[in-house]
C-alpha cells in the first residue's frame, strides 16, 4: 500500500505547486509526460482522467489535469480533463506539508484520514475500485498499530 500512495504522492506532486515549466521544487513537468506509474500504482492509476483542485494560500484555486493511459501519464494540463474519472481536492499548505514531511506516506494517510485531501471517483467502476482500496488500507493499518 506504500507504493499505492507513493504514486498519489507522485500524482499530487506533479500536477499541484507547478508554476510554468520547473516547478517550485525544480522538477521539469514536461519530463513527466510518457512517465510509466510504478507497478503497483498501475492497479489503479492505469487508465485515469484525474483532475486535482488545489486551494492556494493566496486564496485562488489551481486546477491541474492528468491523463493516464496504460500506466503511462500521457497529458499534464494546467486546466481540468475533459470527462474525468476522478476529482482530487486539497490544499498548497497540505501538498507542502506531504513534500516536507519525513515520511511522506504516513502525512499523506493522515491528510487523507482527516479530511485534508478528498477525492471524489467517478463512474460506477471507478467508485467499486476506490472502495476497495479504502477497505483494504483500513484493514492494513490496523495490523501497522
Amino acid at each position: 500500500m506504500k507504493k499505492l500512495l507513493a504514486v498519489f504522492i507522485l500524482i499530487l506532486w506533479s500536477t499541484s505547486i507547478l508554476a510554468h515549466g520547473e516547478n517550485r521544487y525544480g522538477i521539469d513537468e514536461s519530463s513527466l509526460v510518457g512517465s510509466e506509474l510504478p507497478k503497483s500504482g498501475k492497479a489503479i492509476f492505469a487508465n485515469q482522467r484525474i483532475n486535482l483542485y488545489v486551494a492556494l494560500n493566496s486564496g485562488e484555486q489551481e486546477i491541474h489535469g492528468l491523463v493516464t493511459q496504460k500506466g503511462i501519464i500521457t497529458e499534464f494540463t494546467e486546466t481540468e480533463v475533459e470527462t474525468p474519472t476522478l476529482q482530487v481536492y486539497t490544499s498548497e499548505t497540505v501538498i507542502k506539508e506531504i513534500m516536507e514531511a519525513e515520511n511522506q506516506a504516513n502525512e499523506l494517510q493522515r491528510a487523507l484520514r482527516d479530511g485534508r485531501i478528498t477525492y471524489r471517483a467517478i463512474g460506477l467502476k471507478n467508485k467499486i475500485k476506490f472502495r476497495v482500496v479504502g477497505v483494504l488500507s483500513s484493514i492494513a493499518s490496523w495490523f501497522r498499530k
